[in-house]
Order: structure tokens, then C-alpha cells, then sequence
């Protein structure tokens, strides 16, 4: 991540690197670098590993229901599903944290047991259905075709 934006590459079998949009992340390996030559990280995942945008939307749509009927800001629910879900750390006199603090620091796997453990929770401590990302997606897909259909026969 640069500047809390990702930029991706990949390497090839064999050790050789690709980058995407090569001049600009060497301008900014320079510029976090500066003019003290300080030593800049370059963090390499399996992609697999990351979580997908796609998870963060549908996640962040799935979850509007249960704000609706729990009158919390999304702030607090994700505090809560992250604690229900990835339990709280104790500290010291009482003092508690979360293990998973934040939903941006999910991997890949974290969040699929995010959107799973949400839709349990919801269903079984709310009494709301949510409808999964995966749903949703197929859903209106159906949807998307059945009305192309519907046009073709009208036409």
C-alpha cells in the first residue's frame, strides 16, 4: 500500500517482477524515501491472502438492515460483530480490546468469517435477515437478465 492506496503488481515464476504503472511507484518509493535516503518497506502477499473490495462493499451494504433496526451507527455494529465474532483481549483492571480492531487490518479469510459470522448473528441475536454479498450479486444478476429477456421478447 502507498499512501493507504494499494498498487499491485505480481511476480513471475522465477523470481521476475511486474508492477502496474511502474514510474509512479518508483516516484513514490522516492518520495517516502526522501532526501535522507531512509529505508522504505514493500509488504508482498499472495493475493489470495487479501481482502477484496468486493468483500468490503458487500460487507458494508449487507450490514444496513441491522442499522436500520438497531438504530447504531456502523461504527459501533462493526465494533460489536468484530468482538462477538474475533473475541476481546484483556488487558489489565478490566480493560478490554479488541483482537480485530479494525475491519481494514481483515484478510481475505477474516472477512468471509466476517460476512458469515454477521449474517448468524444477525439472524439468531436481531432477528433480521441480511442478504449476503454473494446473494445479492447473483441476485441481480437473475434480475439483470430476466429484464434484458423481458426487452427482447417486447421488442
Amino acid at each position: 500500500m502507498i499512501n493507504d492506496k494499494p498498487h499491485y503488481g505480481f511476480a513471475h515464476v522465477g523470481g521476475k517482477l511486474s508492477l502496474d504503472f511502474k514510474t509512479p511507484f518508483t516516484a513514490w518509493i522516492a518520495k517516502l524515501a526522501g532526501d535522507t535516503g531512509a529505508e522504505v518497506v514493500i509488504f508482498v502477499a499472495d493475493k489470495a491472502w487479501l481482502k477484496t473490495r468486493q468483500q468490503e462493499k458487500g460487507f458494508h451494504v449487507m450490514i444496513q438492515p441491522l442499522v436500520a433496526k438497531t438504530g447504531w451507527k456502523i461504527a459501533a455494529l462493526k465494533q460489536y460483530l468484530l468482538g462477538e465474532i474475533f473475541g476481546w483481549a484483556d488487558l489489565t483492571e478490566g480493560i478490554r480490546v479488541l483482537v480485530e480492531p479494525s475491519t481494514a487490518a481483515l484478510n481475505k479469510k477474516q472477512y468471509s468469517e466476517l460476512i458469515e459470522q454477521t449474517l448468524e448473528i444477525a439472524a439468531t441475536e436481531f432477528d433480521t435477515w441480511l442478504e449476503a454479498p454473494s446473494e445479492w450479486k447473483e441476485r441481480h444478476e437473475k434480475e439483470r437478465k430476466q429484464a434484458a429477456k423481458k426487452l427482447q421478447t417486447a421488442a
